[in-house]
C-alpha cells in the first residue's frame, strides 16, 4: 500500500465520527468496502485503536479551541450550549481549504443563530457573524442596525440592553474596523 493510500485512509478515520465507528465495530468489513487488499487491511488491523480514538479526540479538541477563539462572544452567551451544539455540528461540517478555521466558525454561527430562541442573543451573535464575513470578504464596508446597545453588549454580553445601535464595519489598512453609533 502506498503511504499516500495510508494517510488518505487514515484521514478519513480521523476526521469522520461515522466511518471512525464502523471501523471499530468491524474494521475488516469497512476497509473492504474502502477498496483496501487484504494485506492493506492486516496493516490497519495492527494499529492500536485506543491510539485511533486518542488522536480523534485531539483533533476535535483543537478545533473547538480555534472556535471558541474565534468566536468569544458565542462561547461567553451560550456557554454550554455552545459546547453541546459544537458536538453536533463538528460531525455534520468538515471545512476545507485557506483559512478553514474561519470558514468552519462561520458556518457553526450560522447554526447557532438559526437555533437560537432569543432575539436579542442571535443578535449578538449576528454581530460576531459579520465579524466574521467581513474578515473573510473584500467588501469595503458593511452596515447593520440592531435593537441592542452593542456598546454595552460587547462589554457585558449578559445584560443585553434594548436600545438602537448602528454598525458600520470597513477595511482600512488591510484591517477590519468597527463604528457604532447609539441613535
Amino acid at each position: 500500500m502506498a503511504l499516500s493510500e495510508q494517510q488518505k485512509t487514515l484521514a478519513l478515520l480521523y476526521t469522520q465520527p461515522q466511518l471512525r465507528e464502523e471501523f471499530l465495530q468491524d474494521p475488516r468489513r469497512m476497509l473492504q468496502k474502502l477498496q483496501h487488499s487484504e494485506e492493506d487491511i492486516e496493516v490497519f488491523m495492527k494499529a492500536s485503536l485506543p491510539e485511533l480514538r486518542r488522536f480523534a479526540q485531539s483533533l476535535f479538541r483543537k478545533r473547538y479551541q480555534c472556535i471558541c477563539k474565534i468566536l468569544p462572544l458565542a462561547k461567553e452567551i451560550l456557554s454550554e450550549k455552545f459546547s453541546r451544539e459544537f458536538c453536533d455540528f463538528h460531525t455534520q461540517f468538515n471545512p476545507k481549504g485557506i483559512n478553514k478555521h474561519y470558514h468552519d466558525a462561520l458556518a457553526f454561527i450560522g447554526v447557532l443563530i438559526d437555533k437560537e430562541a432569543s432575539k436579542t442573543k442571535r443578535e449578538l451573535l449576528t454581530y460576531e457573524k459579520i465579524w466574521l464575513e467581513m474578515y473573510l470578504s473584500p467588501k469595503p464596508f458593511r452596515v447593520r442596525l440592531f435593537t441592542i446597545s452593542l456598546k454595552k453588549a460587547v462589554k457585558d454580553p449578559h445584560r443585553l440592553v434594548r436600545k438602537l445601535s448602528l454598525a458600520v464595519w470597513y477595511h482600512k489598512d488591510h484591517r477590519t474596523h468597527l463604528k457604532i453609533f447609539g441613535l
